[in-house]
């Protein structure tokens, strides 16, 4: 389920995976999270870690601060920076999947989304 400003929006498809990411000369790796929508794309990048290993975010909760690179583009709108709230919340890994549930809270938009992201393993 994706709602764009109280408006529903279809899920093509939903992702996670690590990508490789480099902060103050260490490497590691980030989580690129997306999703696919009829109109549309949202994606952002979650956090710093150094090794591969989905079980780390599992059963946890990010804000803001630990969301970087946020892109949303919807009816032709594109919006890539939040000045308001973001609060995303992982529940248990299943089958591959993993539940997720995001509410951005801005002045420009609102968006709130709840599904299960295919788990992407390089």
């Amino acid at each position: 389920m994706l709602k764009i400003n109280n408006k529903d929006c279809e899920v093509l498809e939903e992702t996670i995976k690590f990508t490789k990411s480099k902060i103050n000369k260490k490497e590691g790796y980030s989580i690129l999270l997306s999703v696919d929508f009829n109109g549309g794309y949202l994606s952002f990048y979650i956090d710093f870690f150094d090794k591969k290993d989905f079980k780390k975010i599992e059963n946890k909760i990010f804000t803001k601060e630990q969301i970087k690179m946020f892109e949303l583009y919807s009816d032709k709108k594109f919006i890539d920076y939040i000045d308001g709230d973001i609060f995303l919340k992982f529940d248990n890994i299943n089958n591959n999947h993993i539940k997720a549930s995001l509410e951005v809270n801005d002045l420009d938009m609102a968006l709130e989304y709840n599904g299960s992201l295919l788990l992407i393993k390089d």
